[in-house]
């Protein structure tokens, strides 16, 4: 290379992904060369790899992540997913935030916080955040805060897919998430239309809008469909754009969220044991009560 010879800053490039139904309608011409891929929740119900069995990171709620967990160990000990980071999507706010997250960190010592590592380096969005849950009752979901991490770790472009602000026509996900397991530890997701009095389609947007001013960095929508197209541009096409990536179907896949042995539950004083649960009947302690008292009498009969 002689002196007259241009250097080219070569970007770092995140696809976040969100599970609405623009994940199923990428436009695969548009991926970069090289990029890493950030998943969310759900994400292995898909029946396709929308974007490969290779993910930078992937994201968890507190809620549920004792069982996702459990599930990822499954995952990759099938060689279904290979993860680099698991990442506890925690907000650090005392009215969201589980009692139980420093259990789960204690627990699960390869697990990320997401806010310790990376939200809190973001302190104008922190302060944001914070002002909007306290004050208007708005929360962003797991496809901003994916967003949010990615700039934290320092990507430079975020190209967008499966985040679909609820609309009416992209209320459905890019997979059948109806699965028994899902259902018995979420009960809403019975529910035809799943979204939160704190999550709306303005908050979603109005948070990628200030994350694009405040850190400079570029958004754009992979998939042609989603309702951010109308807000985010296209990438620009590589080389002659053509479409080099193919969505491997999936065959004999794990496409629930699997559950640990009660015993595990037992262990977190999450549920009673039956032994617990028997000894602690009412009925049972009063007949216990009551075969104990001629003892009693004896002994205090004897004091006198």
């Amino acid at each position: 290379m002689n002196k007259f010879t241009k250097h080219v800053v070569s970007k770092k490039v995140a696809v976040v992904a969100g599970n609405g139904q623009s994940l199923a309608e990428i436009d695969y011409s548009l991926l970069p060369e090289k990029y890493d891929v950030f998943r969310c929740n759900q994400f292995y119900f898909e029946e396709r790899y929308f974007l490969g069995k290779k993910l930078k990171a992937v994201f968890f709620t507190p809620k549920v992540f004792l069982e996702q967990y459990y599930t990822l160990y499954h995952l990759k000990q099938n060689n279904e997913y290979f993860v680099d980071e698991i990442i506890l999507s925690s907000f650090n706010h005392p009215t969201v935030d589980l009692e139980q997250n420093q259990k789960i960190q204690n627990l699960f010592v390869d697990a990320i916080n997401g806010y310790e590592n990376y939200l809190a380096k973001l302190t104008a969005f922190d302060v944001y955040l914070r002002y909007k849950e306290l004050y208007e009752n708005q929360r962003i979901t797991s496809g901003v805060y994916m967003c949010a991490v990615a700039i934290a770790m320092g990507y430079t472009d975020i190209y967008l897919t499966g985040i679909d602000f609820y609309q009416s026509n992209k209320e459905k996900y890019a997979f059948d998430y109806k699965q028994p397991n899902i259902l018995h530890l979420l009960p809403d997701f019975q529910k035809n239309k799943i979204q939160f009095d704190y999550h709306h389609e303005h908050v979603d947007l109005e948070a990628l809008r200030f994350l694009q001013e405040h850190y400079q960095v570029n958004l754009y929508s992979l998939s042609p469909t989603s309702p951010l197209s109308e807000h985010f541009p296209a990438p620009p096409v590589e080389a002659n754009g053509e479409v080099t990536f193919v969505a491997q179907q999936k065959e004999n896949y794990i496409h629930d969220i699997l559950l640990p042995p009660r015993s595990v539950y037992e262990k977190l004083g999450l549920v009673v044991s039956k032994k617990e649960r028997f000894h602690s009947n009412l009925i049972v302690r009063l007949i216990r009560d009551v075969l104990k008292l001629p003892s009693v009498l004896k002994h205090y009969l004897r004091e006198k």
